[in-house]
């Protein structure tokens, strides 16, 4: 999975700009199932690539 770092929004557009000139309708921001985002970050640590992505953990 390739990704850019977004360098631009129109929020009176719902769009964001990419550093590669893509554009992308943001419809609206939906917040992730807290129970699914604690098992991600507990999954990322486990594997040892929780720390090297910046992923919370447990201390």
């Amino acid at each position: 999975m390739h990704t850019s770092p977004v360098i631009g929004y129109d929020p009176d557009n719902q769009v964001a700009l990419t550093a590669t000139g893509s554009h992308y309708l943001i419809n609206e921001l939906i917040a992730p199932d807290p129970f699914l985002l604690v098992n991600l970050c507990g999954f990322l640590h486990q594997e040892g690539i929780g720390s090297y992505f910046g992923v919370p953990g447990y201390s």
